[in-house]
């Protein structure tokens, strides 16, 4: 069996930990950093990867490209 690497670990943790009522709220409010972890990874990469070669962060492209496709798909 593999070794589970501390990342990992953490995300198991977390997991079994649960959200608090606080947590929950922040994220109905916030996407925060983790929003590309909501991501299929090859996404995910392909937002991290675009938003360094901009210089700005991965829900600034994240909501470029979801005005851009709101803006060309038909209505």
């Amino acid at each position: 069996m593999d070794e589970v690497t501390p990342e990992e670990m953490r995300k198991a943790q977390d997991f079994e930990r649960g959200w608090s009522d606080e947590r929950i709220r922040a994220a109905e409010v916030s996407w925060g950093p983790g929003l590309v972890d909501m991501l299929p990874p090859a996404l995910a990469e392909r937002v991290q990867a675009r938003a360094r070669e901009e210089g700005t962060s991965d829900l600034s492209i994240i909501e470029a490209a979801i005005a851009h496709y709101l803006d060309t798909s038909a209505a």
